[in-house]
């Protein structure tokens, strides 16, 4: 069972949602509701298209763009996290941070009265916290419709809840 099959399986919506690998190689959730159209990669938590129904994109990604897993997809809406741009004090560490080279895990699905909903989560593992030495969990709510929403939260988290193999 591929990754995409087995988030089908758990939270696919008929005609609203589901996960493919798109034709930039990347593992996606592609929403289509009567509000508007998105695709998301659970790679990054990034937000790779959308566009209102019935209008032209407002976020896109190039079709030139290629995945490569551990690097982000030039394009779309990037999550900068822990820090942007350069390492202030390590130029050797990863630009922008390390969130948005590493796998989400899904953790919701929904459809809402503003459209469809999707939480992601990350939960930093032992390679990350030697780049940042701090404990923190990231979620992300992306809900898809009329208008594009983003929130972002940061917080400490507990131990004991691994981030999981390819965002599952």
């Amino acid at each position: 069972m591929t990754d995409a099959d087995r988030l089908n399986e758990l939270f696919a919506r008929p005609g609203e949602l589901e996960f493919l690998v798109g034709d930039h190689g990347a593992l996606v959730a592609s929403v289509t509701n009567a509000q508007g159209s998105a695709t998301i990669a659970i790679q990054g938590a990034q937000v790779l298209t959308w566009a209102p129904a019935g209008d032209e994109p407002v976020v896109w990604l190039s079709p030139d763009a290629r995945f490569k897993p551990g690097k982000s997809l030039r394009g779309g809406i990037p999550v900068c996290w822990p820090w942007f741009g350069a390492h202030p004090e390590d130029p050797s560490k990863p630009a922008h941070g390390f969130a948005r080279n590493l796998d989400w895990v899904l953790s919701e699905a929904a459809t809402v009265p503003e459209g469809t909903r999707l939480v992601l989560r990350l939960v930093p593992g032992e390679a990350e916290l030697a780049l940042w030495p701090h404990q923190a969990e990231l979620s992300l709510a992306v809900t898809v419709g009329e208008r594009l929403r983003l929130d972002l939260a940061s917080g400490g988290h507990r131990r004991g809840r691994g981030r999981g193999a390819r965002g599952l």
